[in-house]
């Protein structure tokens, strides 16, 4: 989605600026760096290839964020008239929803542990295991940080999600080697 609109931006900028194209190319020009003889775009094929790329991202994006909105699956999950395969497929859903990021801890959570930390910036996860439960999702992540001395230590924080992904309850202690 932001690559869709860094590409959008650009385009507007080209049609508020249509000379923006030839003064770059006349400054490359004079310094030596661009062939003169060579042929470069116009600033309306470059403005189409903007567009373009905005579009693709969009599409992209619009792609993969196909589905249920996280509070739908909550309430079939929460529903007394859902059957056991809906509420298994929601439940799924949920988890590769929450565990789709980077560093494989859910957004939530990794903020929760940021904000408990001394050095925030120095948080890296690198295990991180879940157990479903009927009321959400029990989650364990091991990672290293600094403490308040500035030693890297190994820690670990034993979390209990909601479906919809907010921090229940959350205990830490020293990771085990």
């Amino acid at each position: 989605m932001a690559a869709a609109v860094v590409f959008l931006l650009f385009a507007r900028h080209l049609s508020k600026n249509p000379a923006w194209v030839e003064d770059r190319k006349a400054q490359q020009i004079n310094s030596g760096t661009l062939d003169e003889d060579a042929t470069y775009p116009t600033t309306k094929q470059l403005r189409l290839a903007a567009y373009f790329f905005a579009a693709c991202c969009l599409g992209l994006s619009f792609k993969f964020d196909q589905g249920q909105s996280t509070t739908d699956l909550v309430a079939v999950i929460n529903s007394q008239k859902s059957s056991q395969q809906q509420i298994e497929q929601a439940e799924n859903k949920l988890l590769k929803r929450h565990f789709k990021t980077l560093s494989g801890v859910p957004f939530e959570l990794s903020r929760a542990i940021e904000g408990a930390l001394h050095h925030p910036d120095s948080f890296k996860p690198y295990e991180t295991r879940y157990v479903k439960r009927a009321n959400g999702i029990a989650v364990t992540v091991k990672y290293r940080a600094k403490n308040a001395v500035g030693a890297i230590v190994t820690e670990y924080i034993e979390a209990n999600l909601a479906w919809d992904g907010t921090v229940r309850e959350m205990s830490t202690g020293a990771a085990l080697p």
